[in-house]
């Protein structure tokens, strides 16, 4: 950066990107779109069974918390969902068998942390 001819006899091409609105507008035009429509993935695990690993993953984490931090963050890992709050005389594996795959997911990070 001197200014005087070095021993250097290769040099790196720059790239310069011009970030001025008329640019940038023609950048985003010219990008390519996405093909697919992101909304039809979330609508289709929304309400997806809960899994078999997640089904034996609970279990192990439910017999180690007690029955109240269980009831807890069961009711904060359905909330929001189609999934009902737990009965009064219903057993802890049957709400867990009704959970969907997003909120046996909350469950489990509720249970973990």
């Amino acid at each position: 950066m001197t200014g005087e001819k070095g021993t250097q006899a290769w040099f790196e091409p720059v790239r310069t990107i011009d970030r001025s609105e008329k640019a940038e507008a023609a950048r985003k035009t010219a990008a390519p779109r996405p093909n697919r429509q992101p909304q039809a993935r979330t609508t289709t695990t929304k309400n997806e069974p809960i899994t078999d690993k997640q089904l034996r993953y609970l279990t192990t984490l439910i017999t180690k918390a007690s029955k109240d931090r269980f009831n807890a963050e069961f009711a904060a890992a359905i909330k929001g969902t189609t999934v009902k709050p737990r009965g009064p005389q219903e057993r802890t594996m049957q709400a867990v068998k009704r959970l969907t795959k997003p909120a046996a997911r909350k469950l489990i990070t509720g249970l973990l942390t």
